[in-house]
């Protein structure tokens, strides 16, 4: 295994933006792959060899991070278990104004046991922000 530079440790997830009555009077839903891990991912593994350590359910399509060669051993798929969902409503067209709902399964959230040994001697250690509690 080629030596990981930088290890990122943070939620992968689903964000479902809701844009209310901007498809033709219809409320326009974009679905992204997303949370704070995966968004320092793929930027990072465009740089370097890239670890994560993160958790998802067995609805979360893995093609992108193998394309983009981001090593996945701290990865763990919870087959019981969907992945996490961030909903987003854009009240405003400027998105200033939204609303927030995290949808977080327990199993889906990490903990220090998730992080595997072959990532111990990594360069850099990137703790991407966990989601808010509401």
């Amino acid at each position: 295994m080629e030596n990981i530079k930088v290890v990122i440790v943070g939620n992968i997830a689903f964000d479902i933006n809701t844009f209310p009555c901007r498809d033709n009077g219809k409320d326009k839903i974009v679905v992204n792959r997303g949370g704070a891990g995966y968004y320092s991912l793929i930027p990072a593994s465009l740089f370097t060899k890239v670890g994560i350590v993160a958790r998802v359910g067995n609805d979360f399509n893995l093609e992108t991070l193998k394309n983009n060669n981001i090593d996945l051993t701290g990865l763990k798929i919870i087959e019981n278990s969907p992945t996490t969902r961030f909903h987003h409503t854009y009240l405003t067209n400027d998105g200033q104004t939204r609303t927030f709902k995290p949808e977080v399964y327990e199993e889906t959230l990490i903990s220090t046991e998730d992080f595997p040994e072959e990532y111990y001697n990594a360069q850099y250690i990137h703790i991407a922000t966990n989601f808010p509690y509401m």
